[in-house]
C-alpha cells in the first residue's frame, strides 16, 4: 500500500472539516484501506473506473469516496509477480 501526499492531505482536511463527526467516517476509511491490502482485485471489481484503466473510486462511507490506482507486474500471461495499490485522494460525493 503506497498513500500518496494527496491522500495525505485529503485525510487531514476532513478530519479539520468534520472535527469530531469524523471518527465514523475514518473508522470506514480504515475498513476501506484492509479491504484493498487484502485483495484489491476483488475491491476493484466492484468500484467506478476513474479515467484510464488502473484507477478506481471505492465509496467507503455514504457521500465519500476513495480513489487509488492498482499496478501490476505480470509473468507470462497470467502470473501476478507484484502489484502495488495507491491510495490517491478521499473526495465528497458531489
Amino acid at each position: 500500500m503506497h498513500p500518496t501526499r494527496t491522500f495525505y492531505s485529503a485525510v487531514d482536511s476532513l478530519k479539520a472539516e468534520l472535527k469530531a463527526a469524523a471518527d465514523p467516517v475514518l473508522g470506514a476509511l480504515i475498513e476501506a484501506y484492509k479491504q484493498l491490502k487484502n485483495d484489491p482485485w476483488a475491491v476493484a471489481r466492484g468500484d467506478q473506473r476513474q479515467g484510464s484503466g488502473d484507477s478506481f473510486a471505492h465509496v467507503f462511507y455514504p457521500g465519500y469516496v476513495l480513489t487509488y490506482r492498482i499496478e501490476a507486474d505480470f509473468e507470462g500471461e497470467a502470473t501476478l509477480v507484484r502489484q502495488r495499490v495507491y491510495l490517491k485522494n478521499v473526495l465528497r460525493q458531489k
